[in-house]
């Protein structure tokens, strides 16, 4: 019997909430994170599963172990780029937290750090890739998808991508919106 398209996103978001990428500012020290803290093994994980669905996968540093992923499918119009965008950190866990990193489902909800912000909209776009993919393999131009690390602490991760140069034709940015379409993102303005 073929799984539903529930039962795929509910396993792949509980796959990626259990992956632990918590960031590590005022609590990392120096060097390079180490578990729960840093985004390293979520950047394995998609690095392995886009892999599989033919990606080229890039992966660049932005600081000691710690690394925006990029995923790439070439396109019949290679002119034209279409790029999807989640952070792959999450804040801390609340002290006290039983189990953050259960992806546990009650209640037809999945719950643990990140389920909303930001692994929910990453597992919607990762089965939207996937759909994608599944109905025309050479997509009809090139399709982007892209994990930033640092973003609960300032978008270094973004920050870095755009002074690489970074330009996609289009782009969506995963957050959680209830839904909601917004034409712009967060920013910040400094005023003396």
């Amino acid at each position: 019997m073929r799984e539903s398209a529930h039962e795929v996103a509910v396993q792949l978001l509980g796959r990626l909430v259990r992956c632990p990428s918590v960031n590590p500012a005022g609590g990392g020290g120096d060097g390079p994170p180490v578990p729960p803290y840093g985004e390293a093994r979520l950047t394995d994980l998609l690095a392995d599963l886009l892999r599989g669905w033919g990606a080229v996968v890039e992966r660049r540093e932005v600081s000691p172990g710690r690394e925006n992923l990029l995923a790439r499918w070439d396109g019949r119009d290679r002119s034209l780029s279409f790029m999807m965008e989640c952070h792959s950190d999450t804040v801390p866990p609340a002290p006290g937290s039983p189990d953050p990193y259960s992806g546990a489902v009650r209640d037809g909800r999945l719950y643990g750090r990140g389920a909303c912000d930001d692994k929910g909209p990453m597992a919607a776009m990762l089965l939207g890739i996937r759909a994608a993919l599944d109905a025309e393999p050479v997509p009809p131009i090139t399709l982007w998808f892209v994990a930033t690390c640092d973003e609960e602490s300032g978008a270094g991760g973004a920050r870095a991508l755009m002074a690489d140069g970074f330009r996609p034709t289009a782009a969506v940015v995963g957050e959680p919106t209830q839904l909601r379409v917004l034409l712009a993102h967060k920013g910040a303005a400094r005023w003396r």
